[in-house]
């Protein structure tokens, strides 16, 4: 059963170093750092991808065909298309799941990030 970080995406950790970088990005006046900022964002796509198709040809590890029709590499996609079932339903399961201290140190942060405009030393 599909469950916490699983019904946001099947890779976690690097999509929070991807978007949180793409965060970053909005914060730059120069294109050419907005650019270079979005690049994680591009390889946990780009890497998901890759890992996915040689877990489901069985490199490196196993994808399980009930678990990738459940969940998705981009974050939020399999849970708000219905692949979880009726999407309130999965959305508030996802809430129930999550633990608020936590959500309220991670908005707490990106708050402070985005006050600061990425010049936190």
């Amino acid at each position: 059963t599909i469950h916490g970080l699983d019904r946001v995406s099947r890779h976690p950790g690097l999509w929070s170093f991807g978007l949180v970088s793409a965060g970053n990005a909005l914060l730059q006046a120069n294109p050419a750092l907005a650019i270079w900022w979005c690049g994680p964002a591009a390889v946990a796509w780009l890497g998901g991808m890759h890992t996915d198709s040689r877990f489901r040809r069985g490199m490196g590890g196993y994808l399980d065909p009930n678990f990738d029709a459940q969940t998705s590499n981009v974050p939020l996609v399999a849970l708000l298309t219905g692949r979880q079932g009726n999407v309130m339903t999965g959305l508030s399961l996802l809430a129930s799941e999550t633990k608020p201290l936590n959500a309220l140190v991670a908005v707490g942060a990106a708050t402070l990030w985005i006050l600061s405009r990425g010049r936190i030393r």
